[in-house]
Order: structure tokens, then C-alpha cells, then sequence
């Protein structure tokens, strides 16, 4: 037998290099559609194994091969294949996918060595012959001589060897899906086609949920007209939603990358135009999105897609409609009048089917309680459309395990639960920036009253001081203070004598909070007493000896002793003077902490507004990620001064100085 005969491959730049690096799942179509053009109505693909064990990818055809004789043109000369001069195919007269003859060369994408045993007809004889390729030398092809074939069929094995790594993508779910959507249109044309995978035949007919053709009239370029078409798919399997470029038989040359946003549907569109084929041949389809005669096209592609979207949810409506009109569950008793009360149905229908398949104990709800969901939603989409819109868009819009989590999340708790939970977390989030321009601000704490707006605001949210007190005295007098104390702690007496200052007046606490401490003995209290200031004022001496009266009147009055209780006493202010600050910075003792007792059951604190709102800034921080919620300035301002009106008025009021009482003024003589 003599050496095969060696062609050099005629091509420039870097275009090997390309053929080379397509996807994998790309690379085998193209295989596969070398076999359908030469008219093979079977293409099979396999993983075998050669007697080294090494593992190969081999792809045959029955279809009619080429001749030994024209190898040598067609394997050395790209864009000299003889598809390039016909629009069908030799035998069958099949539209042809490909023209320029170069796919086979995307075999390089599998593998290093690909060999191609080919069997045709010559006359009456058969006769074979190969032809080989290594990818370290491209530009070389060895073709041997024709030799009497064994087999008396035609068609082309081709088998990639040496591969660049193990390949899983011939059995996975997409790979099958991804070739279904590239041959669907080819197979549902050509019924006698078979394209075999590892994975199992492609199966169109099993694959496909629903189909629709649209006209989508023509498009002109250079005086001609081309008439174009779409086609939509709707998949079982989820796709990656391709817009195909096609000829006008519907074949993939290209994909756009236009997006259309369809919840749900698992689809891919073929563009179908003579227009196409055009383009392609020019060499321009690569720039098809920066062609203002196809955006045009494109646009109209995006809408088809979205009316087909909105007719497969009426049609997936009805089955679910009509059992809740057998149940007689369903909120509308008439048929539509007119065409607003009809889309007005459709659109019912598609939100309460998504209803129904979100929340999977609805279906299986009492008739009764049913009945009165699907009534509360009809309501909801006639009389607030807007809000429902935001509703369905934010809820309809979550990703697939997010749907799950969600009606996992509602059979552990019910949705105004979870609702309720959010809307506390986003306002205390406003509250804490709204207080924040409030204290900070020079045009709104010069304007902010202590006892009538900042006293009332911190009395409706003392957790601001800490989730687990609750609020004990509002403004009261230290006497006050004494009977909640003993009312907490369980203890029946009569407060018949004021609590007094070691001065002997009587001091009225700002506010008082309480909880119960958990530990091994009963009835364990503590209390926070807080005194606050108006923000422009700083705490100085005046203002820590009027705290620390209040907490020296505490341990010296004996109707407090001998109670298991812990007390801690804070003053508040924006700022505070060069003594409060060494104060707040004594040695041995936590930032702040300003006297604590022997048996540290009494501790006097100074802080600071902005150490306040950041403790509780950091306490809410992984809700506010996880909610994905910014509390802007300005928005939580105006909150504030909706949700406490009663409190702040209007923001422009001017001071009131009588309604501000000075330190010594509190006291009550």
C-alpha cells in the first residue's frame, strides 16, 4: 500500500484557531450537520474505547460521502466545498446548512487526531478511503489511496481521538436540550432524520410542550424584499431562551443576543429569512445586532415572545379555572361583556394560577377558605393595580429555589407574619437614620424640644435602648420609680413617704425601663433610668451631678435595698464638655462608665447619641443586608414626621424656650 498523499490546507490569519476553540456541544453540531448535508438520514454518535484503552468520539453517517477524487478540493480548499455552489442537498434536495466547508475542523475542539473513514459510491462499486489531521500541524491533510470498500453502504466515520479531556456534556440533560433546539426545526421538516446520542435520540415531538408560527411581514435592503418569519418553541426541559439567526428554512446560522424577559418560559425563537441567508453570505451576520434593518426585526421578535407568553399563561389558566369553576370557587359567575373585562379575566387567571403554584397547600385548602382568597385577589386587581403589580413582579420575578424557600418558609408561618417582621426591621432602619438628622442637623436640633418631641419619640421606641426592657416610668418622680420597682418585683407595700435627693428634693426621671434578668434566683430586676437632653446641649458637671442624685438617692433610700435588682443610669447628649469627658474616661473602667457601686449593683453611664445609633445600626445590619433595605436621609425624615406628626408637627415651628425646663428646673421642690 502506498503513503497517503499530503494537501496543505489554504488559509490565512487566525482562523484555524477559532475553528478550533468552539464550545464542545457547538463543535459536535457541526459534525452532526456534515452528515444531514450529505443527505444522511441517520447520524449517530458514540463513545468508544481504541485497544489502548484510551477513550475517542466517533460520529457516523449513512449519508453519500464525497469522492476520493473530490477530497482533496474539498478538505484543502475552505470555502471551496461544493455546498457553496447549490442550496440543497445531491439526492434528497434538503435545504443545506452549511456552504463554506468548514466544520469539520471544529472536531479539533474534542480532540488532537481526527480521522475520517469514508465510503462511497463509484459507479456501481463501493470504494473507501481515509483521510487524517493532527491539530499540532493543521495546515497538513493525509488522504490514502481508494481501496475496494467492505461494507456495500456509503457515509463518513469520524473519529476524534487523543481528546483534551474527559467529556461528560455527551450524557447531561443540556447538552440534549441544547441540540434539540438546534435541530428542532431540521427534524420537524425532515421527519425521516434520526440524530442518536449516548444520552438517547433526539426526540423532538417528546421534548416540545407547544409551537406557534408568526408572519412577521418582510423586510427591504437595496430595493429587495425578503419575507421573514418566526417560529417559538416552547420547551419542557429549561433552556437558555436562543434567538436563532436562521435561513428561510428555519436552520441556525447564528444567535442574537437579545434578551426577553418571559417568567417561566422555557422557549427558543427562530428568525426565518431569505434576508439571513443573505447576510451570512456577505459575511455580515456576525454584526447582525448593529444592523438597524434586523433590529427592527428584533423588536418585533421581542414582542411576539411576550404575546405568546401571556396566550400560553391564559391557555395553562384554564385547565386550573375551570376544575375552580366545577368547585365553584371561581370569583366571576359571568362571562366577559367587552374586551376590558376579558383581559381583565386573563390577567386573572395567570396571577391566580401562580398563586396556586407557589403556595402548594392552596389547592388543597377548604372550598370556603379558598373561595375567599380567590375574591380578596380579584378585589386586588381591580382596585389597586399598581400595588399588585409591584406585589406579583417581586414575588413572581424569584428565582426557582427561591419560589421553594419561600413556600417552605409559609407552611412555617403565615405571610402577614413575615410581612410584619420586614416592615418592623425597615422602620426601626428609618427610625434610627431619621432621629439621627434630627440630633445632628443644625437646622432641625436647634428646633428639636426635649420634653414635648425628643422625650415622646424615645417613650414609643425604647428599644432603641435595648430589646429586652420595657418601658416602667415616663416622666415620673423617683417616688414613681420606687413603687414600679416593688410592683415588678412583686412586693405589696405603700409608698407613703417621697423618695427624696440626698439635697432633699424630689428629681423627675426622664424615663425608666425594666426586665427581668434570667438566673438561678427569682424575681432578679434590672432597671435603666435615663435622663435626656436637648442635642445642643452637652453634658458637663451640672448635668452628671443631676444623674448621679438620682442614683445616690437610690442607694441611700433603704426601700430599695435588700430587693434583688440591678440599676444602670445614663445621661444622653450629642456632646459633652472637657470634665464630663475625663470623667468618661477613668482608668481601670469601661468608655463611659462614669461611677459604679462596691457591689456593682448600681453603674452611672455618660453617652453619646452617636455611639447609641451605631450600637443599634450594628445590631440590624444583617437584617438590612439580608432585606437589601437603605434607609435614605431624607426619606427617613419625612418618616418620622408622618408616623409622629402628633409629636413633631411639622418641622417649622420655632423653638418654644418655656416648653425647654432647665436641669434644676426638672426638680420638684
Amino acid at each position: 500500500m502506498s503513503d497517503p498523499a499530503v494537501y496543505s490546507i489554504e488559509v490565512q490569519g487566525d482562523f484555524l484557531t477559532k475553528q478550533t476553540h468552539a464550545k464542545p456541544a457547538h463543535s459536535l453540531a457541526e459534525l452532526i450537520w456534515n452528515g444531514l448535508d450529505a443527505d444522511a438520514t441517520l447520524v449517530e454518535v458514540k463513545e468508544e474505547s481504541n485497544t489502548m484503552g484510551e477513550p475517542r468520539i466517533i460520529i457516523s453517517d449513512n449519508g453519500t460521502a464525497f469522492t476520493h477524487a473530490e477530497a482533496p478540493r474539498l478538505l484543502s480548499h475552505l470555502g471551496g466545498s461544493w455546498k457553496h455552489l447549490s442550496g440543497e442537498t445531491k439526492e434528497r434536495h434538503r435545504f443545506l446548512h452549511g456552504s463554506e466547508g468548514k466544520g469539520r475542523l471544529k472536531a479539533f475542539a474534542l480532540g488532537r487526531v481526527v480521522d475520517w473513514d469514508v465510503c462511497y459510491r463509484d459507479g456501481k462499486d463501493f470504494k473507501q478511503f481515509s483521510v487524517s489531521m493532527v491539530q499540532d500541524i493543521l495546515s497538513e491533510v493525509r488522504i490514502s489511496n481508494p481501496q475496494p470498500a467492505k461494507d456495500k453502504r456509503t457515509g463518513v466515520r469520524c473519529v476524534i481521538s487523543e481528546l483534551h479531556k474527559a467529556y461528560e456534556f455527551l450524557h447531561s440533560e443540556h447538552t440534549l436540550q441544547e441540540l434539540s433546539e438546534l435541530f428542532a426545526t431540521y427534524l420537524k421538516s425532515y421527519t425521516d432524520v434520526q440524530i442518536v446520542l449516548p444520552s438517547g435520540k433526539l426526540d423532538i415531538s417528546v421534548a416540545v410542550a407547544s409551537n406557534k408560527v408568526v408572519s412577521l411581514g418582510g423586510v427591504i435592503d437595496d430595493g429587495v424584499e425578503y419575507p421573514v418569519e418566526l417560529e417559538i418553541i416552547e420547551w419542557k426541559n429549561p433552556t437558555d431562551r436562543v434567538v436563532y439567526l436562521c435561513n428561510e428554512a428555519g436552520f441556525p446560522l447564528s444567535h442574537s443576543d437579545v434578551r426577553v424577559q418571559v417568567p417561566g418560559l422555557n422557549f427558543s425563537a427562530y428568525l426565518k429569512s431569505s434576508y439571513i441567508s443573505k447576510l451570512s453570505r456577505d459575511g455580515t451576520l456576525g454584526l447582525a445586532e448593529m444592523n438597524p434593518v434586523l433590529g427592527e426585526v428584533l423588536a418585533k421578535v421581542k414582542d411576539s415572545i411576550k404575546t405568546f407568553h401571556r396566550e400560553r399563561g391564559v391557555e395553562k389558566a384554564q385547565t386550573v379555572v375551570d376544575r375552580w369553576k366545577e368547585e365553584r370557587v371561581y370569583p366571576y359567575a359571568a362571562d366577559p361583556k367587552n374586551l376590558v373585562e376579558q383581559i381583565e379575566r386573563e390577567v386573572f387567571n395567570i396571577v391566580a394560577v401562580k398563586v396556586n403554584n407557589l403556595l402548594p397547600d392552596f389547592d388543597a385548602s377548604p372550598q370556603k377558605g379558598k373561595k375567599f382568597q380567590l375574591r380578596m385577589l380579584r378585589q386586588a386587581i381591580e382596585k389597586s393595580p399598581e400595588e399588585l403589580q409591584l406585589i406579583l413582579t417581586e414575588v413572581l420575578d424569584l428565582p426557582e429555589k427561591k419560589q421553594k424557600e419561600f413556600a417552605k418558609l409559609l407552611q412555617e408561618t403565615s405571610l402577614t407574619a413575615i410581612i410584619s417582621a420586614s416592615k418592623v426591621v425597615a422602620d426601626r432602619l428609618k427610625f434610627i437614620e431619621g432621629l439621627d438628622v434630627l440630633l445632628f442637623n443644625e437646622q432641625e436640633n436647634v428646633n428639636l424640644k426635649e420634653r414635648t418631641q425628643l422625650h415622646r419619640l424615645l417613650a414609643e421606641n425604647t428599644w432603641i435602648f435595648g430589646e429586652e426592657f420595657s418601658l416602667s416610668v415616663d416622666d415620673q418622680s423617683l417616688t414613681e420609680v420606687l413603687r414600679k420597682h416593688l410592683a415588678a418585683a412583686a412586693i405589696s407595700a405603700v409608698v407613703d413617704e417621697p423618695v427624696k435627693r440626698i439635697d432633699g428634693k424630689r428629681g423627675i426621671v426622664d424615663l425608666m425601663l425594666t426586665r427581668n434578668i434570667p438566673c438561678s434566683r427569682e424575681n432578679e430586676l434590672e432597671h435603666l433610668v435615663i435622663e435626656l437632653k436637648r442635642p445642643t446641649v452637652d453634658i458637663g458637671a451640672k448635668e452628671l451631678e443631676q444623674i448621679e442624685s438620682y442614683a445616690f438617692a437610690v442607694a441611700e433610700d433603704e426601700r430599695f435595698n435588700g430587693l434583688d435588682a440591678r440599676w444602670t443610669f445614663w445621661i444622653i447628649s450629642n456632646g459633652m464638655d472637657a470634665h464630663a469627658k475625663r470623667r468618661a474616661k477613668q482608668a481601670n473602667m469601661p468608655q463611659g462608665l462614669i461611677h459604679q457601686s462596691d457591689d456593682k449593683r448600681i453603674t452611672i453611664w455618660a453617652k453619646q447619641w452617636s455611639e447609641v445609633l451605631q450600637a443599634n445600626r450594628h445590631r440590624l445590619k444583617l437584617f438590612q443586608q439580608k432585606l437589601e433595605f437603605n434607609a435614605d436621609r431624607d426619606g427617613s425624615l419625612r418618616f418620622l414626621r408622618e408616623t409622629y406628626a402628633n409629636v413633631l408637627g411639622n418641622g417649622e415651628e420655632p423653638p418654644n424656650v418655656a416648653d425647654e425646663t432647665s436641669a434644676e428646673a426638672e426638680l420638684i421642690i
